[in-house]
């Protein structure tokens, strides 16, 4: 699963590559892309836009369903009891990869190795 800070990263030229395998984005990375898209005005917001587009033509979304809804919220308590909180949005994405037995790729490796059983894949630009 790619991580939402990968789909940033990509979208602002990286040239390094993603795994092999099938390219899975969780729908809360499409709603923090569109988040992007509403906070822009001019060619910036159409740029964004059409990466976003790009986004959903290439990658698989996961979306919300029961037993990751039901993951998401017992990762968020087990990680607030131990003062480690990654957020809501990396909490979703975390669990649906959990769920679905997918490592995540992701440029913030500190917040997802927080995440017991997760395998967590960096992305550099190295």
């Amino acid at each position: 699963m790619v991580d939402t800070s990968v789909l940033v990263e990509l979208e602002n030229g990286s040239t390094a590559l993603l795994p092999d395998g099938e390219l899975i984005v969780s729908v809360l990375s499409v709603m923090e892309l569109q988040m992007g898209i509403e906070g822009a005005v001019g060619r910036r917001r159409a740029r964004r836009q059409a990466y976003l587009d790009h986004v959903l033509e290439t990658y698989t979304v996961i979306s919300a369903d029961l037993s990751t809804s039901i993951a998401a919220g017992r990762l968020f308590q087990h990680l607030e009891q131990r003062g480690q909180r990654i957020g809501y949005s990396d909490t979703w994405i975390a669990a649906s990869a959990l769920v679905r037995g997918e490592p995540v790729v992701t440029c913030n490796v500190k917040h997802f190795a927080r995440v017991p059983l997760l395998t967590v894949i960096a992305f550099t630009n190295e």
